[in-house]
């Protein structure tokens, strides 16, 4: 486990304008564009949207740097942002931040986002539509936000609020399949990094969802990707495809039930990581970066105590191995 550092601010801006970075780093945003945004300007506020990038670029360094690494940030998933402005709870886009320098510095040549956030991954799509490399898969609600400001991933599936859990299971799969089409017609190969959006907002708790998911069903989702992901390289070891995993939303009424959704998708990415160590011989260990304070963070939700230990048993069982 390890604390993130706040990012440069060059390296955020590997995907944002100069102009919007300057501003909202000084505070000079105006009033209107800081209400699209959703959150209040501060200084704290500045340095927590620096440790949430970068901890996400953290994450996609290690992955990069071992073999078929498994990484993850525990906060992050800001997939509204877009290289100009910022929407929907989201500063700057810490998939598209992560995403560019992989492929300008990192050495990888395609990396593929995945978000199965129950919102549409707007400004991910948008700032990295035109980006050699780099593809996108949003599954999502149709009828839910964004609406005036939807951009088209390279693969968008949009499901109804009245999904079954065995439809949306289905959907996230086609979508999945889609993107490797999509691949097939870009000629770009498997990518070299995956980013997986995880939102947990899907859920039938959650006031922004709509969706009418359980925590079992998020459980699945997670398992199909990443069964996905391992069939990418076959029974290559040396082909293991480097995954970061970010949290995305959750805002479910009582906020427990997002906090133990969110423990899942990293306690089955570590068991990922365990079963690649098991089978290749010489990789060793595995690296979560995580925003500052998570645990503080979770007692300034009002977590209860259950739902608290089941995020100390998962961050312990994510140091140990």
């Amino acid at each position: 486990m390890r604390e993130a550092a706040p990012i440069e601010v060059e390296s955020i801006k590997l995907a944002h304008s100069s102009a919007y970075v300057d501003a909202y780093c000084s505070g000079n945003l105006g009033e209107k564009e800081l209400k699209v945004i959703g959150f209040p300007w501060s200084e704290e506020f500045v340095h927590r949207t620096k440790v949430i990038t970068g901890a996400t670029l953290t994450a996609a360094k290690y992955a990069l740097a071992h073999p078929g690494g498994v990484a993850g940030n525990l906060a992050g998933g800001t997939h509204h942002a877009f290289a100009d402005r910022g929407e929907g709870y989201c500063i700057f886009n810490d998939l598209a931040v992560a995403a560019q320098w992989a492929l300008s510095a990192g050495g990888a040549k395609h990396v593929a986002v995945v978000d199965l956030d129950v919102h549409q991954g707007n400004g991910t799509a948008c700032m990295l539509e035109h980006v050699n490399g780099a593809s996108t898969l949003s599954v999502h609600a149709d009828k839910n936000y964004p609406w005036k400001s939807r951009h088209p991933s390279d693969v968008d599936v949009a499901v109804p609020d009245s999904v079954s859990a065995h439809e949306y299971l289905q959907a996230v799969e086609n979508g999945l399949s889609q993107l490797e089409a999509h691949w097939e017609r870009a000629n770009v190969g498997i990518p070299d990094l995956v980013l997986f959006q995880a939102g947990v907002d899907p859920l039938k708790h959650d006031r922004l969802g709509r969706l009418n998911l359980t925590r079992s069903d998020l459980h699945e989702r997670n398992a199909v990707f990443f069964r996905w992901l391992a069939s990418l390289a076959g029974s290559d070891l040396h082909r293991r495809v480097p995954v970061v995993v970010t949290m995305g939303g959750g805002y479910s009424v009582p906020i427990q039930h997002s906090a133990r959704a969110h423990v899942d998708v990293f306690v089955q990415a570590a068991a990922l990581q365990r079963e690649r160590l098991s089978r290749a011989a010489g990789t060793h260990g595995m690296a979560v970066s995580t925003e500052l304070q998570w645990l503080e963070t979770c007692r300034v939700l009002d977590l209860d105590k259950k739902a608290a230990d089941s995020v100390d048993r998962a961050l312990t069982y994510l140091d140990s191995i």
